[in-house]
């Protein structure tokens, strides 16, 4: 009967215990790189010989558009690397 008495008083003493405190870890950063599309440029077109206007127009046209596709992709780079940062 006494062991019993004592068992029941274990069993009641353990109820009263505080949990344990969960264990914290330092969160982890990992290194995300953009995607490989954003890192490459539409190449620069090759310079005509200019023999009419026409020829340098489009010449012009084409480069822009090369400029303007670095331009887009330099920006989503930069937009992706302030998000990464943010966290």
């Amino acid at each position: 009967m006494r062991a019993l008495v004592a068992i029941l008083a274990l069993v009641a003493l353990a109820g009263c215990s505080s949990p344990r405190e969960p264990v914290q870890r330092p969160p982890e950063r990992v290194l995300v790189t953009p995607p490989a599309l954003l890192l490459e440029c539409e190449s620069a077109p090759v310079v005509p010989d200019a023999e009419t206007q026409r020829a340098v127009a489009e010449y012009i046209v084409i480069l822009e558009a090369a400029g303007a596709d670095c331009r887009s992709k330099l920006n989503a780079v930069r937009r992706f690397i302030e998000r990464q940062t943010e966290k």
